[in-house]
């Protein structure tokens, strides 16, 4: 039997702030955050509704610089708390969200080789899959 779909729209809602310092070489940027958004499930099996609340609380850090001529670095993070709330008989209340990562880190370098175009490497972690955090996908 195919899943019966049973969703009310609602906005996302978000807030928060941050700031940012530069000083032509160097300079980071730092931001707090709070996303509010329905979050979908299923219930009795098949049927696919909205099923609650998923609020995301956040903390960005990012720095950035060139600590010699053609060789730029930039770095960042970010610490993200994620809660379920007011979902279908409570069942997932204070559950982690699905698909949600708790930490993210990134570099990257870029380096002007001379009489060659630019070049970057970029790296970030991985993300779980599924419900429950033991597979990490890469």
């Amino acid at each position: 039997m195919p899943a019966r779909i049973n969703c009310s729209r609602r906005q996302d809602q978000a807030g928060g702030g941050g700031g940012k310092l530069d000083y032509q070489t160097f300079g980071a940027n730092l931001a707090v955050f709070r996303i509010e958004r329905p979050t979908d499930g299923f219930v009795d099996g098949n049927v696919f509704v909205q099923d609650g609340e998923q609020v995301n609380k956040g903390l960005e850090l990012s720095v950035f610089g060139e600590p010699l001529p053609g060789l730029r670095l930039m770095a960042g993070g970010t610490r993200m708390d994620t809660e379920l709330k007011n979902t279908q008989g409570g069942t997932a209340d204070g559950n982690h969200a699905v698909g949600v990562l708790t930490f993210q880190l990134n570099a990257s370098v870029d380096w002007d080789v001379p009489g060659w175009r630019a070049w970057r490497s970029m790296r970030a972690c991985c993300a779980p899959a599924g419900s429950t955090p033991t597979r990490p996908i890469p």
